[in-house]
């Protein structure tokens, strides 16, 4: 993966975080437990998302046989 795809992608993920969280809190702010529920779900994975790839490709590992 070439290094602009990946900062793209990780910008995105810092930005979509903290809006869905929003949307999360508010939803359960009013009520919305279903709605808010799912914007709870799909902001973690934004956040997972964007912690492995700031993480890095993951080292390749050497068989020993």
């Amino acid at each position: 993966m070439r290094q602009g795809h990946s900062s793209s992608r990780r910008s995105s993920s810092a930005f979509a975080f903290p809006l869905q969280l929003l949307a999360a809190l508010i939803g359960f702010r009013v009520r919305h437990t279903a709605f808010a529920t799912a914007m709870a779900v799909l902001a973690t994975g934004w956040l997972v998302q964007g912690a492995l790839l700031s993480a890095g490709p993951v080292a390749p590992r050497h068989r020993t046989t």
